[in-house]
């Protein structure tokens, strides 16, 4: 039978299309700053919130407050409230739609958390306003012995209000990793000290007035404090604020008391002073992978989930879940509600002598532009790693480039062996290296960073490969993706994009790195041949919002990168892919648009949070099973948002079996380019990555790239990099 397309959600069984209210006007006592109204005011209704039991609260239009019950408990130190006339507000009203959704989302953790107690499952908020349930034995799936992890499964809800009024509930299953009870930052400073030099994030061992638990990134452990220590500020000391805070109970007293303290920091940057005891290790695969990564090996495929595995344990999780608040539980999603339907796709990659989907053609087409710099360099790091069986692995590297084109390859010099990052530097420094590149071989002890930077100072590029895989890694199609590397980043160019739908001559990928201060990485790409033709930094800001006019000035910047390859012309069609959401002011792209003579398409490309999009029939026994969707498959939520596979479980072979392949949500925010030629433009720029033939990148190269960039922009020397030449593809 045909298979049907579908997404991991329900909804919720009423619509809120036109939903009554209770409101309520607000005085503040004192004056409030007017970037801080809306601040005070979700403050104050978290307050109220608690006040009449819990009931959900929220702010709306200035100084007003609405509830879906009437709040019987008004009186506030800090503010007159007053109790207006009940409102209808409506769904397909942008506004009081986010004012709806965020009394919705109080109301499914409020359901979410008595059905918990039923189920002998733990609830708790989770971030972007998400709801997660929690078993509370370890998962059955996972065979694990270890004195600090536990793994559990968890379903995390996610609930989203349509213009129309329908609200789905997203359900997404995996398995959590978690510091088992005793694990406290504490311990980790006694029994694993090797760990402090890795360990990224920690959260605290108790919860917040908002029953969230708070998050950290952890920065290290002050000496010559302790828990008896009063901080420059503070009238009393740690222990003594915490004990009065009630995050210490009697039982946890004694413990606290011999607590390390340690300096931690918020999602906002500031810096705190914390006791270890009262934190605990936050364990997933990224710091796994780095505090332990052989038991990481161990139990990482059973952390994964089959699509029809992962669908069916979901439902079990969370089947007869009622949402009193909401006056209403979860069913299937109405047929009308959602529109499915899979991409014509009528784009090709076009090679030298032919076209083909698949980048990895390139060994059967040959690429469409050769390499432009005129020496391969072959580094190997540490006198013990220059061996001939080395040489060999670097030397079949740089000979595979003959596969990817139709010249032949002698630019490869001899080899030359170092010990050091410095020694690399004294052998550089009266050297032009600016016409090369260094391929680079190294262990995991070499640093890597040092290393890039040294070459990025002289102007020249790097490739790297490791030294001690496993021998079985070492094979035709490694060595061909480190080639590949070697040829993007040589001037090379392996693929040309054909027959793109819609309208666009420039597409541009816009990111932000790091976690406090970022700095968006920008990658653009002609749409008729996929060159790249630069990349951008822009001046950092704080948080994911680029600085008044800077997004004008990337503009600028990009506009000019085009004309100067294009004999001086601009493009008509620009379109912007931002890696997660546009929060940047639209006028400057209006303003842009009008001072230029162009049209600007802009579009949010999220690549975490969607739901599992999958297909879905029958196996011959007549059972419904569920499986990875195909390449294009996708569901329209709304007319301008859309969740996409780029990918399908067919290209990851038999491991595409195992895995729930995961789409993205797109968004289209601003422009009148048609959503679908919006997706067909993703779907295409996804196949494109320059540096891996076998396994094309889930994002579109316009924000994989920048995302790639963006991580790199954190670890690499500000002034080595300014030295690149802006046409080379340094992050791949």
């Amino acid at each position: 039978m045909q298979n049907q397309i579908g997404i991991s959600a329900l909804q919720l069984a009423k619509s809120f299309s036109a939903t009554r209210v209770y409101c309520y006007q607000v005085a503040f006592k004192k004056q409030i700053d007017s970037l801080e109204v809306t601040k005070a005011m979700r403050q104050l209704a978290n307050k109220l919130k608690w006040q009449n039991n819990a009931q959900a609260v929220t702010d709306f239009a200035g100084f007003k407050l609405i509830s879906l019950a009437p709040l019987t408990k008004l009186a506030h130190p800090d503010a007159q409230i007053t109790a207006l006339e009940p409102i209808t507000l409506l769904a397909q009203n942008g506004n009081e739609r986010e004012a709806l959704q965020r009394l919705i989302n109080q109301g499914i953790y409020s359901g979410a958390y008595r059905y918990a107690k039923t189920r002998r499952l733990m609830c708790k908020k989770a971030a972007t306003a998400t709801t997660q349930l929690i078993e509370q034995t370890p998962s059955n799936r996972v065979a694990l012995t270890s004195n600090f992890l536990e793994v559990y499964k968890t379903v995390t809800l996610t609930p989203q209000l349509l213009s129309s009024g329908k609200c789905l509930v997203q359900f997404e299953l995996k398995h959590s990793l978690a510091a088992k009870h005793h694990v406290t930052l504490q311990w980790v400073i006694t029994q694993r000290n090797a760990w402090l030099g890795s360990l990224r994030r920690v959260r605290n061992r108790y919860k917040s007035n908002d029953d969230m638990t708070m998050s950290f990134d952890f920065v290290a452990v002050e000496p010559n404090l302790n828990a008896q220590s009063t901080p420059d500020g503070m009238a009393m000391s740690l222990l003594e604020y915490h004990v009065s805070q009630g995050n210490i109970n009697k039982n946890e007293l004694a413990a606290a008391e011999q607590s390390a303290v340690v300096k931690v920091r918020t999602a906002k940057g500031q810096t705190l002073l914390h006791l270890a005891y009262l934190l605990e290790p936050v364990f997933d695969f990224d710091s796994l992978s780095v505090l332990e990564p052989a038991l990481l090996n161990r139990i990482a495929k059973k952390l994964k989930w089959q699509v029809n595995e992962r669908i069916h344990e979901a439902h079990v999780l969370c089947n007869g879940i009622e949402f009193y608040e909401l006056a209403c539980g979860l069913t299937k999603i109405s047929e009308p509600q959602l529109s499915f339907d899979t991409l014509v796709m009528p784009w090709r990659l076009r090679f030298a002598t032919g076209s083909s989907i698949h980048e990895k053609d390139v060994t059967s087409y040959k690429a469409v532009k050769p390499i432009t710099r005129e020496r391969i360099i072959p580094v190997i790091v540490g006198e013990h790693n220059n061996t001939p069986k080395n040489r060999q692995r670097m030397t079949d590297s740089i000979n595979a480039i003959s596969a990817l084109c139709n010249s032949s390859n002698n630019k490869a010099t001899p080899f030359v062996v170092i010990n050091s990052e410095l020694e690399l530097a004294n052998r550089l420094a009266s050297k032009e290296v600016s016409d090369a590149i260094f391929l680079i071989g190294l262990c995991d002890k070499a640093n890597k960073a040092k290393l890039r930077d040294e070459a990025f100072i002289k102007g020249a590029a790097t490739q790297f490969m490791k030294l001690d895989h496993k021998p079985n890694i070492y094979s035709t199609s490694y060595y061909r993706n480190v080639a590949a590397g070697l040829f993007s980043k040589a001037g090379g160019q392996l693929v040309a994009l054909a027959n793109m739908p819609g309208q666009a001559d420039l597409f541009i990928g816009l990111d932000m790195g790091g976690t406090h201060l970022r700095f968006p990485g920008v990658s653009f790409l002609f749409s008729a041949t996929g060159a790249q033709l630069g990349w951008q930094i822009a001046d950092s800001q704080q948080g994911e919002k680029l600085k008044e006019n800077a997004l004008t000035d990337l503009l600028y910047k990009c506009l000019r990168n085009y004309a100067q390859t294009h004999n001086g012309n601009k493009p008509k069609h620009i379109v912007l892919h931002r890696d997660g959401k546009f929060y940047e002011d639209l006028g400057q792209i209006k303003a842009f648009e009008q001072a230029h003579d162009l049209k600007i398409t802009v579009v949010e490309v999220l690549k975490s949070g969607a739901p599992v999009l999958f297909r879905r029939g029958k196996n011959q026994q007549g059972q419904k099973v569920f499986m990875n969707p195909c390449v294009g498959d996708y569901a329209l939520l709304e007319e301008n948002e859309a969740i996409l596979a780029t990918y399908s479980g067919q290209e990851l072979g038999k491991m595409g079996e195992q895995v729930t392949v995961r789409p993205l949500r797109i968004r289209k925010v601003y422009g009148d380019a048609a959503l679908v030629d919006v997706l067909e433009q993703i779907t295409a720029l996804s196949r494109v990555h320059g540096a891996s033939l076998y396994r094309h990148p889930r994002l579109p190269v316009t924000t994989h790239h920048a995302d790639r960039f963006a991580t790199l922009r954190q670890d690499v020397c500000v002034d080595a990099l300014s030295r690149m030449d802006r046409l080379c593809p340094v992050y791949l």
